[in-house]
């Protein structure tokens, strides 16, 4: 009997609150094509990027963010650059300005 009322106990008011409880799953879409064009001659590319973002999520997303990589190799004052002398590394901050890239617009 002992046994039949932990059982009915579980059943009863445990098991609701752990189905309850439980969040469904859900994954962020992102859809994008990139077209680039490479100039040899000026050692530059040229590119397009569309994307489209799909918030799957139940909230709201009022902003997103972007971070722009390439910019980070702009100037030896970048946190990127930074980073990279606080940790002991120097070859960026050895570069020239023609080894480094960035983005303009």
């Amino acid at each position: 009997m002992k046994s039949y009322s932990i059982s009915l106990f579980i059943l009863l008011f445990l098991l609701p609150v752990l189905v309850n409880g439980q969040q469904a799953y859900w994954q962020q879409e992102v859809n994008y094509k990139i077209a680039v064009k490479l100039d040899d001659n000026q050692h530059t590319l040229k590119g397009k990027i569309e994307f489209e973002y799909i918030n799957n999520s139940p909230d709201t997303l009022r902003e997103i963010y972007m971070h722009l990589w390439p910019n980070a190799y702009k100037h030896r004052s970048t946190a990127y650059a930074q980073e990279q002398a606080n940790n002991g590394k120097v070859d960026f901050h050895l570069s020239s300005k023609q080894e480094r890239g960035y983005i303009d617009r």
